[in-house]
């Protein structure tokens, strides 16, 4: 099954009119391929160009992050974690506190 970003263009990937990495689905296996736009768009692994057709019946998982990329979803998923930590160790702490507190009058 071929899936890409735009479906009347297969083998063309997510934003053709920049240079980039992508990952491509080539069973049983997935592989990162150069996307080089001169020449009208072809496929680079190595010393090889093809064809954007070359990878029509693949599929298209896309694309790949650079360094800077990558570097700022760890920085924000971190950030996401430490947030989540704080907000669970606070609750913590709160039902800690009640549980030390005697019961209400009511309640017995």
């Amino acid at each position: 099954m071929s899936i890409w970003p735009d479906p009347a263009r297969p083998g063309v990937p997510l934003n053709p009119e920049r240079d980039g990495w992508h990952w491509i689905a080539t069973s049983p296996y997935c592989t990162c391929a150069r996307w080089v736009v001169h020449n009208a768009g072809q496929w680079s692994m190595g010393a090889l160009c093809f064809p954007a057709g070359v990878f029509a019946s693949t599929g298209y998982l896309g694309p790949c992050p650079t360094p800077e990329e990558l570097a700022a979803m760890l920085r924000e998923e971190w950030a996401r974690g430490m947030n989540d930590a704080a907000r669970i160790a606070h609750s913590d702490a709160i039902r800690a506190a009640a549980a030390k507190l005697p019961e209400p009058p009511h309640a017995k």
